[in-house]
């Protein structure tokens, strides 16, 4: 169900996510699984061990999701590790053992981020337009809408020659506002879905599931989610209608 606030402080979260171990994940295959996903990849005489692994595990039920964790190295057959490059190999026979490790690995975190955000939002205190908080949340379903003030990037990404430890991202403070989801299919870490620019503030919709991450791209993709921007602006610009410019 969405919930409209937070029932933690944020050292929980921070400390939800930290404590999260990675666990390894066995299936025996057999000959109905490997009938049931050459009928699912419409596959004749046999089918890529990627396909068998989006078939066997749910958490890597799309084809990018069992190449990365091919290309990890964390796929093994029989305990022998399947080489990372080895995307197009047949899948293993009947009574073969599939292994995959480090299912839900938790990636790495800046330091005290909890502390971060507190000392973030008091030095802001009475402007929540300014503060990281949580608008909106579905820890189930594994999203959530945060409030980005304006100032801060999104993520690293455009931050090329800056520190971005020392200067932190809205992604980098998000394991201290959202908890992890009970969920194996978790991202390593809250994922930002869309980006919004450095000097812009607003609602910035984020993951904690690799399912929502995967859906709210492609609705962001297919342009199924319509965005609307306000400014104030000062003096003159005009009747409704007009179009003005800045410089």
């Amino acid at each position: 169900a969405v919930q409209p606030a937070l029932a933690l402080l944020p050292e929980d979260f921070e400390e939800q996510w930290r404590s999260l171990r990675s666990s390894n994940h066995e299936e025996i295959v057999t000959d109905e699984l490997l009938a049931l996903a050459r009928e699912k990849f419409g596959r004749v005489e046999f089918v890529y061990i990627t396909q068998l692994l989006a078939f066997a595990f749910p958490h890597l039920a799309t084809k990018l999701a069992s190449r990365k964790a091919v290309k990890a190295g964390d796929v093994y057959v029989d305990g022998m590790q399947v080489p990372p490059k080895e995307f197009s190999a047949h899948a293993p026979p009947a009574g073969s053992r599939l292994t995959v490790k480090n299912v839900g690995k938790v990636g790495r975190m800046s330091c005290k981020v909890a502390a971060k955000v507190h000392a973030w939002n008091a030095l802001r205190a009475g402007r929540p337009e300014a503060q990281l908080r949580v608008i909106l949340k579905d820890a189930e379903a594994g999203w959530a809408v945060v409030n980005k003030p304006a100032g801060m990037h999104s993520t690293t990404q455009g931050m090329e020659g800056q520190k971005p430890l020392k200067q932190l991202t809205l992604q980098a403070y998000l394991p201290a506002l959202l908890p992890p989801p009970k969920s194996l299919d978790r991202c390593r870490a809250p994922k930002v879905v869309h980006r919004l620019d450095y000097r812009v503030g607003g609602p910035l919709v984020v993951a904690t599931t690799k399912e929502a991450l995967r859906e709210l791209k492609m609705a962001f993709e297919k342009r199924t989610v319509s965005k609307e921007y306000r400014a104030i602006v000062c003096g003159l610009v005009g009747e409704e209608g007009e179009v003005f410019r800045m410089e």
